[in-house]
């Protein structure tokens, strides 16, 4: 009888053991199944790419160049998502302002995926793009040690070519380099540097580095000479009051010269007859003066030195100063 009974509880614990493993096989199988079918989404930050645009047209304005792409679907699907792109195509411009509708790429996105956009469209403003030589001027930022000058620097090269779009391009006249330091300097700075380039997107330039050979000049090896400036093309009824009357202009003399004892020779060469420095106020607007809306116009004006003999024979290094204010009112 006892066997008996052994056998039966044996037959029924495996009977469990089974049963068991079922319930968790079943368990297992359910918990794939609600996985896999489980909601997810996701968000990415991806660039706009541009295509077909015409090669003489360019894009100054671009409302934005990222848009945000929302995925909603299977989480198992979400996973292998990769390299999404979104574009735009400039086949049909058009000239100025318009919108371009933004297209994913679904090459690589399951058809049961849902796919929105932050935005729909972006405004793109194309314009025709020229070409326009400008010249390049130093940034020349501190102050020399006391007693020396800047002499004329030189720039190589001293023109670029620029292109980029017509509207920006037509207003550039000139441009920067970036910051050439002269701080507490007394002999000659050489250096090669790049143009400034932070108000200069979408804008192409020939040359990327440029040389500068800035001379610097102590005060007691240069001759000084002090002229009066002259006013041209004022206009009668008015008042020219300047801040400064006078000039004082270095200059340097070949070198078989530098160590003649007749000073007095040299600077006789140099007078206001053959020197002429002068404040041109022709291009100074004077409507306001006129209609009464003002009673003065304050300007900061560049004084013009030229010699009109000698040229060749002397070099001017520094006027001082070289900026003269000048106050315009009825007399």
């Amino acid at each position: 009888m006892r066997p008996l009974l052994d056998t039966f509880f044996e037959f029924i614990q495996k009977r469990q053991l089974v049963a068991k493993a079922i319930s968790l096989l079943l368990a297992l199988i359910a918990w794939i199944y609600v996985n896999n079918t489980k909601i997810g989404k996701v968000r990415f930050k991806i660039p706009i790419e541009i295509v077909n645009k015409p090669t003489n047209l360019i894009i100054s304005k671009m409302s934005s160049k990222t848009v945000y792409v929302k995925l909603v679907g299977k989480k198992e699907d979400l996973k292998n998502i990769k390299n999404i792109r979104a574009k735009i195509n400039l086949k049909q411009p058009k000239i100025g302002k318009k919108r371009y509708y933004i297209n994913v790429l679904k090459a690589q996105i399951p058809d049961s995926i849902d796919i929105s956009l932050s935005e729909k469209y972006v405004e793109v403003t194309l314009e025709r793009e020229i070409q326009k030589r400008v010249r390049v001027v130093p940034k020349i930022v501190g102050n020399l040690k006391k007693n020396y000058v800047i002499g004329k620097y030189q720039v190589s090269p001293e023109y670029v070519l620029i292109s980029g779009p017509k509207s920006k391009i037509n207003k550039i006249q000139y441009l920067n380099t970036e910051k050439v330091s002269i701080l507490n300097s007394t002999s000659n700075i050489l250096r090669e540097v790049e143009i400034d380039r932070k108000k200069l997107e979408n804008i192409t330039i020939s040359e990327a580095n440029i040389k500068i050979n800035i001379p610097i000049y102590s005060y007691k090896d240069l001759y000084s000479l002090e002229i009066p400036i002259k006013l041209k093309n004022t206009i009668n009824g008015l008042t020219y009051l300047l801040d400064n009357n006078k000039v004082r202009i270095y200059f340097k003399v070949p070198k078989e010269y530098n160590n003649t004892n007749d000073n007095t020779t040299l600077l006789n060469m140099l007078n206001t007859r053959t020197v002429d420095v002068s404040l041109d106020v022709a291009n100074i607007n004077i409507d306001k003066i006129k209609k009464n809306k003002v009673t003065y116009i304050d300007k900061i004006m560049p004084i013009k030195v030229t010699i009109s003999q000698y040229a060749g024979f002397f070099e001017i290094i520094s006027t001082i100063p070289n900026k003269i204010k000048i106050t315009i009112m009825k007399k």
